[in-house]
């Protein structure tokens, strides 16, 4: 059964949690925002500001949660920031209206999918900023 709902400014996408700081974050599709949340708290708050029209639509964050890795589906974008300043680290384009990606440490990439395109891309997991 559901234990309590929380709202947010606009349509909540994807989501992913930080084990070390016991926090979600949540992409919003619709505002450009990505939100933490601390449930035990019911406290929600805007992390980062992304640019207009990014569409951020899947997020992960890196083993340690020191780095927040973003697919931005109408930007064309997979973009890296640090969570504790919320800084951007790195912004590269992708094929156009990603959907999501997977990053596979073991073969050092980072697989795209784009379904309007029939196609996967692969990027290449750059060890010096994503495991500092």
């Amino acid at each position: 059964s559901m234990i309590y709902k929380i709202q947010t400014k606009g349509a909540p996408w994807d989501i992913t949690f930080d084990k070390t700081n016991k926090k979600f974050y949540i992409s919003d599709f619709a505002k450009d925002l990505i939100y933490t949340l601390k449930p035990m708290e019911s406290l929600l708050s805007t992390s980062i500001t992304l640019p207009s029209m990014s569409s951020p639509i899947d997020i992960e964050l890196s083993d340690d949660g020191s780095l927040l890795y973003i697919l931005e589906s109408l930007a064309n974008s997979f973009v890296v920031y640090k969570t504790d300043e919320s800084k951007l680290l790195l912004t590269t384009k992708v094929p156009s209206n990603p959907a999501s990606f997977s990053i596979t440490k073991d073969l050092a990439l980072i697989a795209v999918t784009c379904p309007s395109l029939s196609s996967i891309a692969f990027l290449n997991l750059c060890h010096s900023i994503f495991y500092n």
